[in-house]
């Protein structure tokens, strides 16, 4: 794994750095036409290397693989019992019970722990700014 993991690294950041050290010695490559173009192609390639990583220890670690697993399920029940859904048992969540401008938006009388305060408000201004209304979202994604 370590070795793959190298070889990625590799292949990803080969190319940008190559192209820095030509453009040192040979200046005139700079004004080229399309050389932007290449220079944001290499870059693109280096940054790529940070979502490629989580994809091959995925792949390849069993136990990364295992808490990845365990983080994603913690976050879904996490926002599951911030929010109140319509019906316990769908993961169609609603707009019932949500903590909005200091004050609750149903007729609920107990505010979310401090925890929740954070995520519902994410959650409420992802319902809010978008023009699809949050019944009709799909959140099976």
């Amino acid at each position: 794994m370590l070795a793959l993991l190298v070889g990625v690294f590799a292949l990803c950041w080969l190319p940008y750095h190559v192209y820095f050290i030509l453009v040192h010695h040979h200046p005139q490559l700079s004004t080229r036409p399309y050389v932007q173009h290449m220079y944001l192609a290499f870059y693109w390639l280096a940054m790529s290397n940070a979502m490629i990583n989580p994809i091959v220890y995925y792949l390849l670690n069993a136990r990364f693989r295992y808490f990845f697993r365990q983080l994603f399920a913690e976050m879904q029940g996490n926002l599951r019992s911030c929010v109140k859904t319509s019906d316990p048992s769908s993961s169609d969540f609603s707009a019932d019970g949500v903590w909005v401008g200091g004050r609750l938006s149903s007729n609920t009388t107990t505010p979310p722990t401090p925890r929740c305060r954070s995520l519902l408000t994410t959650t409420t201004q992802y319902c809010h700014s978008s023009s699809i209304s949050p019944s009709s979202r799909n959140t099976n994604l």
